[in-house]
């Protein structure tokens, strides 16, 4: 083996080396993309998931005051039909 032949050699493994390290470089930064990505879509399901129990919650108060409202008209329907009831007697 001559001297041009070794250099060659090791020229083609400093290649593949750098190649090496160019890919598993570029596959941390895919991966790190992708951990932020999913991250990033949990945070937003947990904010998105947040918002809707505030809404439900909401909605359930606002039933609740309706349910309030509607017992309060029976109750004056009801007294109103009783009065008139008197009246008539």
């Amino acid at each position: 083996m001559d001297s041009s032949q070794v250099t060659t050699s090791q020229m083609s493994m400093v290649e593949v080396l750098a190649q090496f390290g160019a890919a598993s470089a570029f596959a941390g930064i895919l991966a790190t993309l992708l951990w932020r990505v999913i991250i990033q879509g949990r945070e937003e399901r947990a904010e998105m998931m947040k918002m809707m129990q505030d809404d439900n919650r909401r909605n359930v108060e606002a039933l609740n005051s309706l349910k309030d409202v509607m017992k309060d008209l029976s109750f004056g329907l009801k007294y109103a039909v009783d009065r008139d009831k008197r009246k008539d007697d």
